[in-house]
């Protein structure tokens, strides 16, 4: 599945996303307890990074629906 930038993803509850450090630890984590459509900041081969909460979260893309436009 192919997520660029400046979509909108789906993430439903019960997903982790998380943050990372600068030696790429995870720093912080949040498990939604509901779900939501959040905007795409970057696009990695695994993970997508999206907005949430002020800043960068990551989440995996396989725990993630694109949003079509209908």
């Amino acid at each position: 599945m192919s997520i660029d930038r400046g979509e909108l993803v789906y993430v439903p509850s019960e997903v982790a996303l998380y943050t990372y450090d600068s030696n790429l630890n995870i720093s912080d984590y949040s498990v939604l307890n509901e779900p939501k459509n959040l905007l795409v900041t970057e696009s990695k081969s695994f993970e997508i990074g999206v907005y949430f909460r002020g800043m960068t979260w990551y989440v995996k893309k396989r725990d993630v629906y694109k949003l079509e436009a209908s």
